[in-house]
């Protein structure tokens, strides 16, 4: 019985009250009504309701004043109709709570529990009941009354609610948690984390976290952890850590510390992933960023960098630089005539063959196509440069055999010499490149070094130059457009702003043989403004004829240190009342690595005005995941050298289909720049390209003509001219 029952018992009973008067000496009734008073102020005051009932049920003999709080209804109307309480019970729970009173009330020896209920209030309020029984006996044993507590117990399981709300999620989360007391053992481990690392909840509980580690991390690393959580701070990065079964994984881990209502740390959090995958893909990009994929030699960025590195040195002990340019003589008609497989072959061969000939210290690398570069140090004497370079054109005088094929290459090679031929990179590479041309003017398969003579060809830069800068004021640049198609239905979604010159009184050039000259001189940064305003203006004149189509424009890193790109991005949305998302701006990777304030600023004036930014020839350059997730960019272009080989170069279709697995990954479009043909189509649709650029759909057009294009693709359905591919 309890002790509110047990009182009540007492207060009530004249037999009971006698004795204890008696033997307490409380035969004045002024004290028994003190204890009586006591008794009622103590159930006035409670928040639990108590009552008591006659055995049957049928009569309620009191109920305290929580009743009208709790219940919200009157004390008096209970009195008055005893099933009152049990009338207002939700229908669910009405059923179980009738059956437990219902049972003989001369049969309860123990304490009664009624099942957790809910009562529905006048205000339509549900409220969750607890409520206990406790049958009162005479001295005889004799059923008297039943005493009972009602406890308003809401909001208890409320927070019982979302504590299994909680614990499901947790237990059901993709993300490993892990949860440690202040020492860091192991209290809790959930499924994911279990899977993770192989090992079992009870394997990891009381253990430290410490049984995961892989020695892979110095001291200082988790130093610089338990300071910061120890701060009141969490602590993010990627661990290398161990599963049960010995291998390593990396692990992207997020360790908060946990307070209490006195800001005392008492437990630690830990979420975190396996990011293998991820980051095996990231060293896979970064090794591509400075490694050539075919070849596994450096690439220019990477022979830069090493060049910047041995220039310094160069500086410090007096010491020539040699660098030498190194085209291959027949390559073309190897490729032509045997294909681009065994084209492939014979530069991987040829760079084996360069690797034999250069010492340990030495840098070969690819710059593309069948030129390389190779960098010399420790050289001081101009007859040892001679030397090498004369046994590198005889050692590619003689055959390779390329599988059942014997092929004939030759090589002219040309060689800048630091400090003597030039003082910057730009200037070593540009001489280099100069005395590499001039060997093949004289006949291929020789070697020349950089001459005075050659500077002439500098003067033609220079010449052009100067012509680019007439030709932007006698506007004489134009715009050529080619689409890009959604896959694979073929449906144009927006068209690539290609600059071109229309040089009076010359043949066509190459944009390749002049943006490289705009770069040099700053005029891409007018340049690219003015072409990113005729473009806007373009793609306004086609929505207003019903073509609803975006425009892509090519943006490089010069105009990116301009502080205006922005301005004229905005300026140009708003002459010609465009949505950000008709206007896509093109960057290349190497962009990336320009960590400037003045680049990010720009980055972010543009996520601001909500621009899509596309990285093209997208595989070919460097991409750290954290600016990929960190800026705004959208879309990733495969270059296309990897989808021109995609049929034949098993490495090529691998780096296409991560490209793509990786931009589904980070919910980025991926667009296939260069295709060509229906084959190479047919083997990109499975990978799930989402976008085709190239010859395949259309060539680069005047806007007229790309007018007519699209205006035969977006008519409606039963009338337009569309390609479907499937």
């Amino acid at each position: 019985m309890n002790i509110l029952g047990q009182l009540w018992r007492r207060l009530t009973d004249p037999l009971l009250v006698a004795r204890y008067r008696s033997q307490l000496g409380l035969d004045h009734p002024h004290t028994y009504r003190e204890s009586a008073h006591c008794f009622r102020m103590l159930v006035n005051y409670m928040p639990q309701v108590f009552w008591v009932w006659s055995p049957d049920w049928q009569r309620v003999h009191y109920v305290s004043p929580a009743y009208e709080s709790v219940w919200g209804q009157s004390r008096d109307h209970l009195l008055e109709s005893p099933r009152a309480w049990l009338e207002v019970l939700h229908s669910q729970d009405r059923p179980a709570v009738a059956a437990a009173i219902g049972q003989d009330p001369t049969q309860l020896t123990e304490p009664l529990h009624l099942p957790d209920f809910r009562i529905v209030r006048t205000d339509g309020s549900i409220r969750w009941i607890s409520a206990w029984a406790y049958p009162v006996r005479d001295r005889r044993g004799r059923l008297q009354r039943i005493t009972g507590i009602a406890s308003d117990i809401t909001e208890s399981r409320s927070t019982e609610d979302r504590m299994r709300q909680l614990t499901r999620a947790i237990e059901q989360s993709a993300e490993a948690v892990l949860i440690t007391d202040r020492q860091g053992l192991i209290e809790y481990a959930n499924p994911a984390f279990e899977k993770m690392t192989g090992y079992s909840q009870a394997e990891l509980l009381g253990q430290n976290p410490r049984m995961i580690h892989s020695g892979s991390h110095d001291p200082a690393f988790y130093q610089d952890l338990w300071h910061t959580v120890l701060s009141g701070q969490s602590f993010f990065a990627t661990f290398i850590n161990r599963r049960k079964n010995g291998e390593l994984y990396h692990q992207e881990e997020t360790i908060s510390p946990v307070m209490d209502g006195k800001g005392e740390i008492t437990h630690f959090i830990s979420t975190s992933r396996d990011a293998t995958r991820l980051v095996e893909t990231q060293e896979r990009l970064h090794h591509m960023a400075y490694h050539d994929v075919l070849t596994g030699l450096p690439n220019r960025m990477l022979f830069r960098d090493r060049l910047e590195q041995a220039i310094v040195k160069s500086r410090r002990s007096k010491q020539i630089l040699p660098v030498m340019f190194l085209d291959l003589d027949n390559f073309k008609d190897v490729n032509d005539t045997l294909g681009h497989a065994v084209g492939d072959l014979a530069l991987k061969h040829s760079a084996e063959r360069l690797g034999k000939l250069v010492r340990q210290g030495d840098t070969i690398a690819r710059l593309g196509g069948d030129e390389f570069i190779i960098l010399f140090e420790g050289m001081t004497q101009i007859e040892e440069v001679s030397a090498r370079a004369a046994a590198i054109v005889e050692a590619f005088s003689q055959p390779f055999q390329v599988e059942e094929h014997e092929v004939f290459l030759g090589c002219s090679v040309g060689i800048a010499i630091y400090p003597n031929d030039a003082d910057t990179i730009d200037d070593l590479f540009r001489a280099a490149d100069t005395a590499m041309y001039r060997a093949k003017e004289r006949g291929r398969s020789n070697y020349q070094f950089f001459t005075a003579e050659m500077a002439a060809k500098v003067m033609q830069r220079v010449g052009l130059e100067r012509a680019l800068r007439q030709a932007l004021e006698n506007d004489e640049f134009t715009i050529h457009y080619q689409p890009r198609v959604t896959l694979p239905s073929g449906l144009p979604t927006s068209l690539e702003a290609l600059l071109r010159w229309e040089r009076p009184g010359h043949e066509y050039m190459s944009p390749a043989e002049f943006v490289s000259a705009l770069e040099d001189t700053g005029l891409i940064v007018p340049v690219g403004k003015w072409l990113m305003d005729k473009a806007c203006a373009q793609v306004r004149a086609w929505h207003d004829q019903g073509l609803r189509v975006g425009v892509a424009v090519n943006v490089s890193s010069r105009q990116f240190w301009d502080t205006g790109l922005a301005d004229n991005v905005a300026h140009c949305l708003e002459t010609y009342d465009l949505e950000p998302r008709w206007l896509e701006l093109e960057i290349t990777e190497n962009l990336l690595l320009e960590q400037s304030d003045r680049i990010m600023t720009t980055f972010g004036a543009l996520e601001e005005l909500g621009m899509r930014i596309a990285i093209d020839d997208f595989g070919t350059g460097f991409s750290s995941m954290s600016y990929l997730k960190r800026l705004p960019i959208l879309v990733l272009k495969i270059d296309r050298s990897f989808v021109r080989d995609i049929l034949t170069d098993p490495e090529d279709m691998a780096i296409a289909s991560a490209i793509v697995s990786l931009g589904r990954t980070l919910g980025l479009t991926v667009v296939a720049e260069g295709v060509e043909s229906e084959a190479q189509l047919q083997a990109l649709l499975p990978l799930g390209c989402d976008e085709g650029q190239g010859y395949y759909f259309a060539k680069p057009m005047s806007a007229e003509v790309a007018e007519a294009w699209l205006r035969e693709r977006l008519q409606p359905a039963e009338s337009a001219k569309r390609r479907y591919l499937i």
